[in-house]
């Protein structure tokens, strides 16, 4: 499981490390930062979920290659701790991204004086949550769906964003003012609750569905 955790991380530090994708971040931060700088924040968190969506190709590539396969029959390594090494490679993966676009926010906000520190490790435990539970989403639908799992889940998203906000219609004003009143604190701890909730589901799916295409194959 390790050497497969190892082999992922490279892969996915070498296809972020190519010229080309350098020189486009590089030129996207920078636009970003003297012609947008109104919407820095906001331009970066887009560009942030784009490059985790870069480790696709890696598990895409193993599993139309075969490499899962090979790897099952000519080791001892089990599917479960296949999935899992998938899922700490995903993590650290994006851990990295966060930290880094973390820094670039910080040094960014020290020029331009936007927010306080405070209001900083806010906005850094909220990307934290959103972008790890964004990859706890993405991993059965990467699973079943191979390059199609990013796009069908964006599908299922905006799905989930109709239904969330016909609900909130329906349950009224007040409910989103009490939401509101709750501390920053409060509404961050939920997210983690919610996140640490969503991994087991999303670890058993991705478990059954790669079992599944295992036996197929």
């Amino acid at each position: 499981m390790k050497g497969l955790l190892i082999k992922d991380l490279l892969l996915m530090k070498n296809k972020l490390g190519q010229g080309r994708i350098l020189l486009f971040i590089l030129a996207y931060i920078l636009i970003s930062a003297l012609v947008f700088t109104d919407l820095f924040f906001l331009l970066n968190i887009f560009l942030l979920f784009i490059l985790m969506n870069t480790q696709t190709h890696v598990y895409v590539q193993d599993q139309e290659s075969g490499f899962l396969e090979f790897l099952h029959i000519t080791t001892d390594l089990s599917v479960r701790q296949t999935v899992l090494a998938r899922f700490l490679s995903s993590g650290i993966f994006s851990l990295g991204l966060i930290v880094f676009f973390f820094l670039l926010f910080a040094g960014f906000n020290l020029l331009a004086g936007l927010f306080t520190w405070l209001e900083m490790l806010v906005i850094f435990a909220v990307l934290l949550v959103f972008s790890l539970a964004y990859i706890l989403l993405s991993m059965p639908f990467l699973y079943l769906f191979l390059e199609n799992g990013f796009v069908i889940l964006l599908i299922f998203l905006a799905i989930l964003l109709v239904l969330g906000t016909t609900l909130l219609d329906l349950l009224g004003p007040g409910f989103m003012i009490r939401l509101a009143s709750l501390p920053t604190a409060g509404l961050v701890t939920l997210a983690v609750l919610f996140g640490l909730a969503l991994f087991p589901l999303s670890f058993w799916l991705s478990l059954v569905i790669l079992n599944k295409k295992m036996k197929e194959t």
